[in-house]
């Protein structure tokens, strides 16, 4: 799934709600019932061009448990993907990785991740029919066509179109079936969801395009979840690392694995589709 727009708090609430249905299952499911050989798990990138975006995602980290969660920063990009892409290649190994759990790489503003962006060249050869380099971003655009097969997903958030497009190839776009866009300019919302309803959004209000069937809904994001439907989930336990402190380590947030239902979020911030509805591709 692609985000593309400049609402950062309803971006940074899409991504908190998608760390929280990776890490926590409905009460009282088990991985077996859920179809799958072990637990969900989610890895997630943050620049640190924004501390109270990162720190926000971070505080929101610590509720969930230790092996569902590692949190990094752009030191973190290679050891990240090497373990995705061996990942990767493991499920497409064994016979039963359509079994395996979903994974999710989650990369909070796409343009600040200078070792993810395409080579100028995409077909360039190390020279004399040499093969290309492995790089921090071959290794990214492998996940990205290779990883859904398996089970592996990747989450993206880009502030513009335009920065998209610097980063991946139209190629790598379009491998995302399921894109989110706010409120862009008639070109890039042609481009980006095929219809140019971006336009005319309202602020805090967006649209989700879904590439398998060619259909554009409206929706508005969840609000950020309060303190209070939290603490029905997991209390707090430990105090929130500097983002400074995650240059050279991923944060694996060591918390209990249980979770009582979550009830619904009564609020005014949500009149779209449950959150359940955005398929992530």
């Amino acid at each position: 799934m692609i985000i593309v727009g400049q609402e950062e708090k309803m971006v940074s609430s899409l991504v908190a709600f998608t760390m929280l249905s990776c890490a926590f299952r409905p009460s009282g499911e088990t991985s077996s019932q859920a179809g799958f050989n072990g637990a969900s798990r989610m890895m997630l990138l943050l620049d640190r061009t924004d501390t109270q975006f990162s720190d926000q995602l971070m505080t929101l980290g610590q509720r969930c448990p230790a092996d569902r969660l590692a949190i990094g920063t752009t030191a973190n990009v290679p050891s990240m993907l090497q373990e995705l892409i061996d990942e990767v290649i493991r499920r497409e190994e064994n016979p039963a990785a359509d079994e395996q759990p979903p994974w999710i790489l989650t990369v909070c503003n796409l343009g600040q991740f200078r070792e993810l962006r395409k080579a100028e060249d995409d077909f360039s050869m190390g020279g004399f029919g040499e093969p290309k380099e492995v790089t921090a971003a071959s290794l990214f655009a492998d996940v990205i066509k290779r990883g859904p097969n398996v089970g592996i997903h990747v989450v993206l958030w880009s502030d513009t179109y335009s920065n998209a497009l610097r980063w991946l190839s139209n190629s790598l776009l379009r491998e995302f079936e399921t894109r989110i866009a706010f409120r862009m300019n008639q070109t890039d919302s042609s481009h980006l969801v095929d219809s140019p309803v971006a336009v005319g959004l309202e602020n805090g209000r967006a649209v989700i395009y879904r590439d398998q069937t060619g259909t554009t809904e409206k929706f508005r994001p969840f609000a950020w979840p309060t303190d209070e439907w939290l603490d029905q989930i997991q209390p707090v336990s430990h105090v929130i690392p500097s983002v400074e402190e995650i240059d050279q380590e991923p944060i694996d947030s060591a918390l209990n694995d249980s979770a009582p239902d979550a009830p619904s979020i009564d609020s005014p911030e949500i009149d779209g589709p449950d959150i359940d509805s955005l398929t992530i591709e």
